[in-house]
């Protein structure tokens, strides 16, 4: 299996992200509820029933989007309507691109349906579609280097943000803790305080490898040349060949140069073929170019779900 087939092995979670899938659709049931409930809250939309009363008439309206990017969220978007008693027709797919002032949804229902779900709906589609484009737009940004953009675990809508994040072409990482083994510095740590100050790694790495189980990676955070090599001899004495099953390497928080000494290193010591490599820490649109060529496998980054650009869209009665 070559690297790029061990990455998509390890962090290409797509599938799972729709709903079809039971625990996504919980996700989708659980989110949308309770942004629509404390929008209501206990005495509904008051501004609606003061005006038109508690029955008002058939409406239809129209989603367009205020600006240019990538649309995600039709999926959920579809399903909160129908769930509520309102009428959708698409005009626009999951990871197609759209530009100012065109349509996404048709909508049509009583007015005062429409006028409660107005918000939740667009927030639904405005946050998905804001973290595929700002996704796509790294995508694009390191394409020549044949390197991967992931997700992280900082997310506010968990798993629709993971799945916008796959939509504008990056990958999801871990869906959650019990999909994988990722060892980080608070693990680390513990196993120094128990014992191990100076064969923390290789012990970390043995025990999780002998409980792997259905994991589909084993992953460890470093955070020097040093440990990147520790860790990589343990993996390649853990495996019987390389290629076979994910063993990826964080450098977190590493400079670009850096990472740049440790891969030359990782081959020249007959390493690099045993590990898969995730640069992950203070990365941004600036200096994600020069990460890109650094030989890393993937570049993890928190923004594109902690603290995205919403798409901007509106909601006009026709």
């Amino acid at each position: 299996m070559n690297r790029t087939d061990l990455v998509k092995k390890g962090f290409w979670r797509v599938e799972k992200l729709n709903l079809k899938n039971r625990e996504y659709a919980k996700w989708v049931r659980i989110f949308t509820s309770d942004v629509l409930r404390q929008d209501l809250g206990s005495r509904g939309d008051v501004t609606t029933q003061s005006l038109f009363g508690r029955k008002t008439r058939p409406f239809r309206s129209v989603i367009r989007s205020g600006g240019e990017g990538l649309i995600a969220g039709i999926e959920e978007a579809m399903w909160f309507y129908g769930k509520h008693g309102i009428r959708a027709r698409p005009r626009k797919k999951d990871g197609e691109s759209v530009k100012k002032g065109e349509a996404i949804i048709e909508l049509s229902g009583p007015g005062k349906l429409l006028m409660e779900t107005e918000r939740t709906g667009l927030k639904i589609l405005q946050r998905m579609s804001g973290i595929a484009t700002a996704t796509r737009r790294l995508v694009e940004k390191t394409r020549k280097e044949k390197v991967f953009i992931a997700a992280t675990r900082k997310t506010h809508w968990q798993l629709l943000d993971k799945k916008a994040v796959c939509l504008g072409g990056g990958l999801a990482h871990r869906l959650g803790l019990s999909e994988s083994i990722m060892i980080k510095d608070n693990h680390l740590e513990r196993l120094k305080e128990s014992g191990h100050r100076k064969d923390y790694i290789e012990e970390a790495l043995k025990r999780a490898w002998k409980d792997k189980g259905k994991s589909l990676f084993i992953e460890i955070e470093v955070e020097s040349r040093g440990e990147a090599l520790r860790a990589a001899r343990e993996f390649r004495r853990l495996q019987s060949k390389p290629g076979t099953f994910p063993c990826v390497i964080m450098l977190d928080n590493m400079a670009p140069r850096g990472i740049k000494e440790t891969v030359r290193e990782l081959k020249a010591k007959d390493l690099y073929r045993y590990v898969l490599l995730e640069a992950s820490g203070r990365i941004n649109d600036d200096n994600i170019g020069e990460y890109a060529k650094t030989g890393v496998d993937i570049i993890s980054i928190g923004s594109i779900t902690h603290s995205p650009d919403i798409l901007d869209m509106d909601q006009a009665i026709i």
